[in-house]
């Protein structure tokens, strides 16, 4: 796969190849969900290092391209919305209601600007499942 993906005009299969990368991603993505949630702490910090996620999400993210696809704009997205009230939990006290209004700035600011989520997330028996949004007509 490394090698296509270097190469893709080196007289591969495209089609087939981009199908199997798309399966095998889509598994892994999963695969990886499952073990995020069920390990235990002292494997997950194994894993899931700042050093290690960093490339996918610089990648994901595309952060150096100078034109940015919507995609990369949601999962910008998908990130503060998740991290901030997690960063929130962090702070003590006094610094939570000091600097809380300015958290809630920083996400109205972010709907504005990417006002779409493009998914819907709900937990349903204490699993968290994710549906696409249906866009409107």
């Amino acid at each position: 796969m490394k090698k296509f993906l270097l190469s893709p005009d080196a007289g591969y299969n495209k089609s087939l190849y981009y199908g199997r990368i798309e399966k095998y991603s889509l598994a892994a993505l999963e695969d990886l969900a499952l073990v995020a949630e069920l390990l235990p702490e002292e494997r997950l910090s194994k894993i899931f290092t700042p050093a290690k996620i960093l490339p996918l999400i610089y990648h994901l993210l595309g952060r150096e391209l100078k034109e940015k696809s919507e995609r990369r704009y949601q999962l910008a997205r998908l990130l503060a919305e998740w991290s901030l009230p997690m960063l929130r939990e962090k702070m003590d006290k006094p610094l939570e209601s000091f600097l809380w209004k300015d958290f809630l700035r920083v996400e109205e600011m972010i709907r504005t600007i990417i006002p779409d989520q493009g998914y819907i997330a709900e937990t349903v028996d204490g699993k968290l499942v994710v549906k696409n949004a249906e866009k409107e007509s």
